[in-house]
């Protein structure tokens, strides 16, 4: 990416830089690293000095709703990677209470999945089926209509 840009040669990083990098947990693998590396180039200013600014997620916005959810990307939630419902009233009806805490989980795990059900059922820890059967449940999903003979 230096060369590209025409620097006469790459200043390297900072060891600030390198200390980010090597903390990160890189879930994109050597893909992600590539993109971070690229991207740190192209937002350097002084072509002499080392590189000091890293960008791991170009998206990031301050006004992204935060996730509650402290899992990694790729594992199922556990016990201990679930953030707990802050305290408050007990809900009058707990049925109720239970079925909208797991509509807004499976709807939270499409959207980070994309909408592809096999990963979002992976990351609850539920097969395939279970996680259709779930959204079926809800009406998340369009239930199966008659068939024709």
């Amino acid at each position: 990416m230096a060369k590209d840009l025409g620097w006469p040669a790459f200043p390297g990083f900072s060891a600030a830089a390198k200390a980010a990098l090597e903390a990160h947990a890189w879930p994109g693998n050597v893909r992600e690293l590539k993109n971070v590396a690229e991207r740190a180039v192209a937002y350097c200013t002084n072509a002499a000095a080392p590189i000091d600014t890293i960008v791991f997620d170009p998206f990031a916005s301050p006004f992204r709703p935060t996730s509650r959810n402290t899992a990694t990307p790729h594992a199922p939630p556990s016990a201990e990677t679930t953030a707990a419902a802050p305290p408050g009233p007990l809900p009058s009806d707990f049925k109720s209470a239970v079925a909208g805490f797991e509509r807004d989980l499976l709807t939270r795990a499409l959207g980070e999945a994309r909408h592809n059900q096999r990963v979002a059922a992976k990351r609850l820890g539920l097969g395939y089926h279970q996680f259709r059967n779930t959204l079926r449940k809800h009406g998340l999903l369009p239930s199966r209509g008659p068939t024709e003979p």
